[in-house]
């Protein structure tokens, strides 16, 4: 790592317990692996994804790690870490190597929790939430979740917010995304279309939750994606045992756009990064120089987006 360029630039993924959060990152290692087979191949990038908790990197094996319960417990936030490196030679692929921390913030759950320790450790997600400038806010479908108690924690979540103040990046992040509107909704342009389904009669309420967030007063930036971490099978069918929780076909494991959340927040974060990283250096020549050298940056990087767009084609179609 003593060649990687270490920018700690912290990004949360929030939602309730069984949301999806850790199968999203699984599924993202997943994911990373198989643009790994392309890229190191053109010898442009290696991508990588560690689980610093654990210490183990996630390379989409299907091998998940033991779960804790009912929740990830929050007292011990668990953190990754993901790195891009460029490969090729040339100042683009220089520029382009960052690295990227993730934490996962749960609300606690009650089976993992002694009553004791809930409030400690509620007040410890709340202060990471605060801090949390780039945020993928989990949502799905949950049978055992009240969507009027969904409501209510991205209302407390807002509050959160607003205790400090500055313009956070929202990526809106529908999971489990086969299992509620099937590969037509998965890869609809407007992932919205999935809220009346997973909030059914409040549905309008979320819709409106959300545009607060986006309006002149709030004035975050919001973007909604849709994904499966479980992908489908080659006859069409969800990769996933419903009652074991299991991948039904490891070898089939094709995630679908568990990376686009991410790697939207990474690009925001790196191009903000460089357009200020001359503002707080000392004297003016200095300040020049650097905006010079930022700007150049800016200009040779590669965008995840212009990358995901060169393995797109060589990764499995996905079934319609």
């Amino acid at each position: 790592m003593s060649d990687v360029k270490l920018n700690e630039l912290q990004m949360a993924l929030w939602g309730p317990p069984t949301s999806g959060k850790t199968w999203l990152l699984e599924a993202f290692g997943r994911k990373l692996f198989l643009m790994n087979e392309v890229l190191e191949e053109k010898n442009r990038f290696a991508l990588s994804l560690y689980d610093m908790n654990r210490r183990r990197d996630v390379v989409g094996d299907g091998r998940f790690p033991e779960p804790t319960g009912d929740a990830t417990i929050a007292q011990n936030l668990v953190k990754y870490r993901f790195v891009r490196r460029g490969l090729g030679k040339g100042f683009q692929y220089e520029a382009s190597t960052c690295c990227h921390y993730v934490d996962i913030l749960d609300n606690p759950g009650g089976a993992t929790i002694q009553e004791t320790e809930e409030e400690a450790i509620r007040e410890s997600v709340r202060i990471q939430q605060r801090k949390a400038k780039n945020l993928i806010l989990v949502l799905t479908k949950d049978d055992n979740l009240d969507s009027q108690e969904y409501l209510a924690k991205l209302r407390d979540l807002r509050r959160e917010f607003n205790r400090v103040e500055g313009q956070r990046r929202i990526a809106v992040c529908i999971t489990k995304a086969d299992e509620i509107g099937g590969p037509g909704l998965v890869f609809s342009s407007d992932p919205q279309a999935l809220l009346p389904l997973v909030f059914s009669d409040n549905h309008e309420q979320v819709v409106e939750f959300f545009d607060d967030l986006l309006s002149v007063e709030d004035g975050h930036d919001v973007a909604y994606f849709a994904v499966s971490a479980s992908g489908y099978t080659g006859t069409g069918d969800p990769n996933i045992d419903p009652i074991s929780g299991n991948l039904v076909d490891v070898d089939a494991w094709h995630p679908i756009n568990v990376e686009e959340p991410f790697m939207w927040l990474f690009d925001r974060i790196e191009r903000d990064r460089l357009r200020k990283s001359h503002e707080q250096q000392m004297g003016l020549f200095y300040r020049l120089f650097k905006q010079q050298m930022s700007d150049a940056r800016l200009e040779a990087r590669v965008s995840y987006s212009d990358m995901i767009n060169w393995v797109r084609d060589k990764l499995p179609p996905i079934p319609m």
